[in-house]
């Protein structure tokens, strides 16, 4: 037997971090679950868990906010993440009882759902009736000239103010707190460019992709906001000063 509630995260963190790791491994630290649940910009992440006859908890579902900006509009949204269940009580519904319970508790404060189900979760969200659809997404390897044009930059390590976006796509609304928030880590590089027109955020990553017996550097693109007239050319410049390719 047992009995779903609202997560107390004063009392329940350190087990659920216990729990999760014990199916996504040791990445998934306190400070981890902290930074993505406590620290999003966006609130709080609602979540439930199933306890049994002694409270221990044997089953977690977490739903994080999100917002978009939809043809200038700010929509949210919740994102269910971060699932999982006691190897010794599975089989037994509670993956689909949790999530469906925190989405009748949210019902009337958001505009829709989505998520991004790794393998063992998609085969759930298909029973409970979810569609899958992939994002239009391309990819892109360039490489740099040297005679091509060079741009300054500056490489940031916190961002103080964000460009307006130049997409005209959907997309995350990308404020400063949520890209401060997003692309703390160490491992993400900033290049902030500045036009007469409109400034350039972009964020990066360096890489090396081993070739047989020898090795390159390449960036790989995060995210952009700003100009994007002038990507590619402002593309070349970090690789120029990365010595790599993208």
């Amino acid at each position: 037997m047992y009995t779903i509630r609202n997560i107390n995260y004063e009392k329940d963190t350190l087990k659920i971090v216990e729990l999760l790791r014990d199916e996504f491994g040791n990445r998934f630290s306190e400070s981890f679950f902290c930074w993505k649940h406590l620290q999003n910009p966006f609130g709080t992440s609602f979540g439930l868990v199933a306890v049994d006859e002694n409270d221990k908890i044997i089953g977690v579902r977490l739903f994080m906010w999100w917002q978009f900006k939809i043809n200038n509009d700010i929509k949210f949204a919740i994102r269910p993440v971060d699932t999982t269940t006691d190897k010794r009580f599975r089989g037994m519904g509670i993956f689909k009882k949790l999530t469906l319970q925190g989405i009748d508790q949210l019902t009337g404060k958001y505009d829709f759902i989505f998520n991004t189900p790794n393998n063992n979760s998609l085969p759930g969200y298909l029973k409970m009736g979810w569609q899958k659809k992939l994002p239009n997404v391309d990819y892109y390897l360039n490489f740099v000239l040297p005679f091509s044009t060079k741009y300054d930059f500056i490489n940031l390590d916190n961002v103080t103010r964000i460009p307006e976006s130049g997409f005209n796509t959907n997309e995350t609304n990308k404020t400063l707190s949520f890209v401060n928030w997003r692309y703390q880590d160490g491992s993400y590089k900033k290049a902030w460019f500045t036009s007469a027109k409109q400034d350039c955020l972009i964020i990066y990553k360096v890489l090396e992709k081993k070739i047989a017996a020898s090795s390159i550097n390449m960036i790989i693109v995060i995210d952009v906001i700003g100009d994007v007239a002038n990507l590619k050319k402002y593309l070349k410049s970090i690789c120029k000063r990365e010595n790599c390719i993208c």
